[in-house]
């Protein structure tokens, strides 16, 4: 830009500065348009110079040396105001005036030739404005020698032009020898010289010399720093371009130190509206992000807003860059609803500039999309993204790649909506294109061929997937570094793949590693972070590890609480995956008010009768009948009946509803009904698949499964039995069903032959049933245990107590590693080694494990249960056994007591606790005592044949 110099006449040496205008004998008209240029009346100025212009024109002549001088002036101002045609045209009239009067060589001539070139170098026509600074230069150096203040100006203007065409060599040069003049003229501590210095400076970056770039601009630092009074505006600039060059030589530390002192360096100004200091804010906010100091960038973003003049009719650059780091801040921390209006400003903001910036809106259109994307509004971020690519698309050529990015952000709209195949026909489109015009380490290839993984992976191609992933998991290290947030992304992605192709120890090891990035970077309580533990969790849900995996599910959704509202479709997956989690491991009580609460925000989304509710609502049934809320769980069942749905559909809840119906009216103690709910249920099983084709073999085995069990509880071994191996042959016939189906089937097999005394084929079968289990991940720990623990009672009555005995040890270790020291099944495994080694007669370690179990026990179900008094009583047994006869006698008392309050003082159980306790204390030489309580089980005993008889 041009200055406006002071007045001086036609026959002395011009002042000093990029633009000198002729200043004729009227002073005090050149005076009045300065002072109105510079309060900011930029056209009352021209005005007033143009008609001086009119008026020494008409009395001087157009040729005259004062009229060239006044149109200097008014060029000098058009050009102020951009105005470079206008401003131009009285340069160029100037020029010949000047040429007429004085010829090439004199100082006036090379005033107007440096006016033009300023012009035309300002316009980019460089060609044209360097042999015209180059001639200037020369008359200068031939008028007024190389040390002169004129020279001087026309280095730095060449210099400058040299740095805007890219020449650094020769930049270098020019802005070397103005700092040599300076400090000739000058000295060392000069304010120029340090100008001359930043000059230098931006050359020598932009030759990447950086350690030179470093040593110019920190001795610039040092003078601007050390001058009195000193100048905050260029010396926050300097310090800005010092940071440039520190992060160019990775001292990113070094950089932040110099953009704070910056910062204070403008705050020292104290002005309300700092563009420029929003600008150092942003920069000190992108180096914060490099350090993974997000929440901090955040925070210099809210800052920089402060800064920008967001009153001005057009919106600055400066402005629109600050709008949009801060929304994607918001955006990335999870904070929607700041992001999405912090996106609906910036798009408000230059709809209402008069010169609206495609590209910046398009920018706006895509932010606010990717915020509908995080509320799972899919549709209404859809739309907004056609838009964007067709506005792309219009202002592009087929083979342009910034078609990538906006293809990419469609694409990531259509998938989650299941348009997987248009989405991976805008992928492909896009990765041949990013393949063919990007460099190998682009973001935008790496996001192209992140995307299309991701539309295959949701199509179950994962052949196709997998490759992909794993190259971007390659170059995302290379390029972004071990440790960073798009390397967990893609780590993620590929352990996605790897878990559905069932390898699972890959996929964990992936997932971990991508959750212990995104934890120490992001923070404990970003939605990414809850990502990664559900991946996780879907994993060991797919090995049936349950228990480890609900506490994942379960901070997972504690986070996503934080950050998604109720009707997000990822806060509700993760819901429903939580909830079903809990009711598979029996928490019933904390499961409860998941599906409750999961089933009146779906009824509030879709309508209550909407077909995602119906297995909600059977499940939530199944939990009412297991706290035996009979009448609250037919209700829910009623309900589902009157659900429409297709036949399929609508064969397949009835089907759910009738097994629920049966355990309810088994819980009920009906077991004829129960057996009539599932035949019936087994016989719609053949509606399943439509067209008559086969069966559905799981949902049949599950149904098969239980008919079985409920025969077995009638008595009814043989049809128990027919119904488990069908149901066997069917699992062993499906090639998806997973081992520990097969071998739940196996353990009830065994259980019935044990049952029968047939101890053998029970160890054949639970052997069967634990190679079943050995051979995968994916077995189930309580069927697992459980064949372990009837292959050991099956040893027990074949006399094999050190095999039964390893056996219930490995089961009690199994479901304790599995499920926690806590757990029910786990107090009952203590309870059946304290019995093993019982038989055993070890009797210390069989009082450890049955205390074990009593502790376990008393915490599980209260100290009135009646599994605790057996244990306790087992525990007194033992205590004999070891002669420690005072402590039997007192657990034997306790549990009397407890029996005779409960069942009355005459019931079979108190007659067997009578006479175990009366051989108890025969060996403790109490006869007296023991005759009585002997006496007492005789008359319970007659009194039970007596009735008998009667009977008879």
């Amino acid at each position: 830009m041009t200055n406006l110099p002071s007045t001086h006449s036609p026959d002395r040496t011009p002042p000093t500065a990029d633009v000198s205008f002729g200043i004729d004998s009227s002073q005090n008209t050149i005076q009045v348009a300065l002072r109105l240029l510079n309060s900011g009346e930029r056209d009352t100025a021209v005005e007033l110079l143009q008609r001086e212009l009119e008026v020494k024109r008409v009395t001087l002549g157009s040729e005259h040396p004062i009229v060239a001088d006044i149109l200097n002036s008014l060029g000098g101002m058009f050009h102020i105001q951009r105005q470079l045609e206008k401003a131009e045209d009285c340069f160029t009239e100037a020029l010949a005036i000047h040429l007429s009067c004085f010829g090439k060589s004199h100082l006036l001539t090379a005033q107007s030739l440096h006016n033009q070139a300023v012009v035309e170098r300002d316009r980019g026509d460089a060609e044209s404005a360097l042999p015209k600074f180059q001639q200037a230069m020369a008359i200068r150096q031939q008028q007024c020698g190389d040390d002169h203040l004129l020279v001087t100006s026309s280095l730095k203007n060449i210099g400058k032009l040299h740095l805007q065409i890219g020449d650094a060599n020769s930049a270098i040069a020019c802005f070397s020898e103005m700092t040599n003049q300076l400090r000739s003229t000058f000295g060392t501590t000069h304010p120029r010289i340090a100008r001359a210095l930043e000059y230098l400076g931006d050359a020598c970056s932009l030759a990447e010399d950086w350690e030179a770039a470093r040593e110019a601009l920190q001795t610039a630092f040092e003078i601007r720093w050390h001058q009195a009074p000193p100048d905050h505006h260029r010396t926050s600039q300097c310090l800005t371009q010092l940071a440039r060059v520190e992060t160019a030589l990775q001292n990113v530390a070094s950089a932040v130190d110099r953009l704070q002192l910056a910062v204070r360096c403008r705050e020292a100004l104290a002005l309300p509206r700092d563009e420029f200091l929003a600008e150092i804010l942003i920069q000190l906010a992108m180096l914060q992000r490099r350090n993974q100091q997000s929440e901090h960038a955040l925070s210099l973003l809210e800052h920089a807003r402060t800064y920008v003049d967001t009153t001005m009719q057009d919106v600055s650059p400066t402005e629109i860059t600050v709008l949009k780091e801060l929304a994607q801040s918001y955006l990335e921390f999870g904070r929607l609803e700041e992001a999405e209006t912090t996106f609906v400003h910036l798009h408000e903001r230059l709809s209402q500039s008069s010169d609206v910036d495609s590209a910046n809106l398009n920018a706006a259109k895509t932010g606010l999309a990717r915020v509908h994307l995080q509320q799972g509004q899919y549709a209404t971020a859809e739309r907004l993204l056609e838009t964007v690519l067709q506005s792309t698309m219009r202002k592009t050529r087929d083979h342009d790649p910034r078609r990538i990015g906006p293809m990419n952000d469609l694409a990531e709209a259509l998938y989650p909506q299941g348009k997987c195949l248009m989405a991976e026909r805008i992928c492909r489109r896009a990765y041949k294109l990013a393949v063919a015009t990007l460099a190998k380490t682009d973001f935008d290839l790496i996001r192209t061929r992140n995307n299309l993984a991701v539309t295959y992976l949701a199509q179950e191609k994962f052949d196709l997937a997998q490759p992909l992933f794993e190259r971007n998991v390659e170059i995302s290290r290379q390029v972004f570094g071990e440790r960073h947030p798009k390397t967990a992304t893609y780590l993620n992605n590929l352990g996605e793949v790897y878990r559905h192709q069932k390898r699972y120890r890959r996929a964990e090891r992936r997932l971990n590693e991508a959750l212990e990035i995104r934890r120490t970077l992001l923070g404990g309580n970003h939605p990414l972070v809850a990502q990664c533990l559900c991946n996780l969790a879907e994993i060991r849900i797919s090995q049936n590890r349950l228990r480890s995996a609900e506490p994942l599910l379960d901070e997972a959704f504690r986070l996503l609480n934080l950050v998604q509202p109720e009707q997000h479709p990822t806060r509700l997956a993760v819901q429903q995956n939580l909830a079903r989690t809990r009711f598979r491991i029996g928490k019933l009580e904390s499961a409860r008010p998941l599906y409750e609460q999961l089933i009146k925000t779906l009824e509030d989304q879709f309508g209550k009768d909407d077909q995602k509710l119906i297995p909600l609502l059977i499940e939530l049934a199944e939990i009412c009948r297991s706290d035996s809320k009979f009448g609250r769980a037919e209700m829910l069942l009623k309900r589902v009946q009157g659900m429409q749905g297709g036949e399929n559909e609508q064969s397949t809840m009835r089907v759910m509803i009738l097994r629920t119906r049966a355990r309810i009216s088994a819980s009920r103690n009906k077991l004829s009904e129960a057996i009539d709910l599932t035949q019936e249920a087994l016989t719609l099983c053949a509606t399943l698949v439509p067209n008559g084709n086969e069966t559905e073999p799981e949902e049949l085995a599950t149904t098969l499964v239980q008919l079985g069990d409920l025969a077995f509880q009638s008595g009814n071994d043989i049809e128990a039995q027919a119904h488990f191996e069908e149901a066997l042959s069917l699992r062993d016939s499906n090639e998806n069903a997973l081992p520990h189906l097969r071998a739940e089937c196996l353990t009830r097999l065994a259980e019935l032959e044990l049952n029968r005394q047939h101890y053998p084929d029970a160890r054949y079968l639970a052997k069967q049933a634990i190679e079943h289990c050995e051979n995968t991940v994916e077995a189930d720990a309580r069927v697992f245990a459980r064949a372990l623990v009837l292959r050991g009672q099956a040893s027990r009555h074949s006399n094999g107590l050190n095999s039964a005995i390893a056996d219930f040890l490995r089961a009690a270790e199994l479901l304790e590693n599995c499920f926690g020291a806590d757990d029910l099944e786990v107090a009952r495994m203590w309870r059946t080694l304290g019995d093993g080694f019982y038989d055993a007669k070890q009797y210390s370690e069989a009082a450890d494990y049955l205390q074990e179990a009593v502790n376990a026990l008393q915490r599980q179900l209260g100290q009135a249960d009646v599994e605790v008094e057996e244990t306790l009583e087992q525990i007194a047994i033992v205590k004999g056994q070891m002669k420690q006869y005072d402590e039997a006698e007192t657990l034997f008392q306790k549990v009397l007591t407890a029996k005779e309050r409960r069942l009355g003082r005459e019931h079979e159980e108190v007659t067997k606790t009578l006479e175990q306790f009366a051989d108890l204390l025969r060996k403790m030489d109490n006869p007296e005592l023991a005759r009585e309580l002997e006496f007492r089980a005789r008359a319970n005993r007659n009194k039970d044949a007596h009735v008998l008889c009667e009977l008879l």
